[in-house]
């Protein structure tokens, strides 16, 4: 049964980390591939076929600029009042392919910009050319509604149209959109990144385990610090318990659980409370909590169905232990101890020594209650 237990475990750890993979290969690919177009980097723009790239990731080199005819803004949504330029949308001239179109750049990319366009002005009244460039990275996209009679304004009375000769036929309504990747919003790719580290983590937590056999591990902690107990007589146990759901062995003498792929195993023997517990909520929880002689608490996290099941388990395979929860029972057992044990535990262990087996069942009810101050979640 213990084999059974170990296959649980590492299947669980296999699927976590194919779950992982999958989920980190679509969200590389699903948002129209952009986190990974971000990663393999933008294609360099030809101004004179950029048909062919609409809606690709794209990188140019802005060199000639005329004028910015529009920029984006942030609004206090409490005031209304304007706080911050978020971008500038530019009128540009590629001199190579004779070709007009715009870019939307970052307001930080500011004076930049506008020292392009002081040279640019300065090169068509017969200047030499301007040095200043900047490299910009986003999405080629079209121009539409008011951006686009923004960006026909511009040309039309920044003095674009007078500097250079049929300008208007030479003009491609797209735009380089600074804040986008393939089309999709730069946050999303960010959130997509987030997404996939947390899978990448995942995924190498899981080898890891597998690799150092984590499943293992509480197990030979619980037989090194219990030298008289083997695992065949753990296995013996398991495979005369009663099953609850498919990760909790209520034995004789152990209860063997699965928490977070690994195998936990109770003495139960040394069990003197348990109680079904459970909060809604935010922060809901469902389990059973179990308490030993040394007062430190145990939590075996379960349906409440399945709670019943194991509680019901206790109740007809453990004499010593108090079952189910009430006030007075949590007053004595955090102000008399000694009390709480001589309700079960004491004379159990009395009879047990008598060789007697007829125990009742005096404390048997249900409840909920809160955290104990007292207790100590393993």
């Amino acid at each position: 049964m213990l084999e059974e237990a170990r296959a649980k475990c590492k299947k669980s750890l296999q699927k976590q980390m194919i779950w992982s993979a999958v989920i980190a290969i679509v969200l590389l690919l699903a948002p129209l591939m952009a986190p990974l177009s971000l990663i393999l980097g933008p294609k360099e723009l030809d101004a004179k076929n950029m048909e062919d790239y609409k809606g690709k990731y794209v990188s140019y080199t802005i060199r000639y600029a005329f004028v910015d005819y529009a920029e984006s803004y942030s609004v206090n949504k409490d005031t209304g009042n304007r706080v911050r330029t978020n971008s500038y949308s530019y009128v540009i001239y590629d001199w190579d392919s004779n070709t007009c179109f715009s870019v939307e750049v970052s307001s930080k990319d500011y004076d930049t910009m506008e020292d392009i366009e002081d040279e640019t002005l300065d090169y068509c009244d017969g200047a030499e050319k301007g040095e200043t460039s900047l490299r910009i990275k986003g999405t080629l996209r079209e121009l539409k509604g008011e951006e686009l009679e923004y960006f026909k304004e511009g040309i039309e009375y920044t003095g674009a149209k007078n500097k250079i000769k049929n300008i208007s036929e030479h003009t491609k309504y797209f735009v380089i959109d600074y804040d986008e990747v393939n089309g999709i919003p730069m946050v999303v790719v960010i959130f997509a990144y987030i997404g996939i580290a947390v899978c990448v983590i995942i995924f190498i937590v899981g080898l890891v385990k597998t690799l150092t056999d984590a499943p293992n591990k509480k197990l030979k902690k619980f037989l090194d610090a219990n030298m008289t107990v083997r695992e065949d007589q753990i296995d013996t146990d398991m495979r005369g318990a009663v099953k609850v759901g498919a990760n909790v062995w209520a034995g004789k003498q152990y209860t063997v659980y699965l928490v977070s792929s690994t195998i936990r195993v109770l003495v139960n023997k040394n069990l003197v409370w348990a109680y079904y517990y459970k909060r809604t909520g935010r922060n809901a929880v469902s389990q059973v909590r179990t308490f030993n002689k040394d007062k430190k608490m145990v939590v075996i996290n379960l349906s409440e169905a399945l709670s019943k099941q194991l509680l019901a388990a206790y109740a007809e395979m453990q004499p010593q232990m108090v079952l189910g929860y009430d006030r007075d029972l949590e007053k004595m057992y955090n102000k008399d101890f000694t009390g709480f044990l001589n309700l079960r535990y004491n004379q159990a262990q009395q009879q047990m020594a008598e060789n007697t087996a007829d125990f009742g069942s005096d404390y048997m009810n249900s409840g909920y209650t809160s955290e104990y101050a007292s207790s100590e979640q393993e």
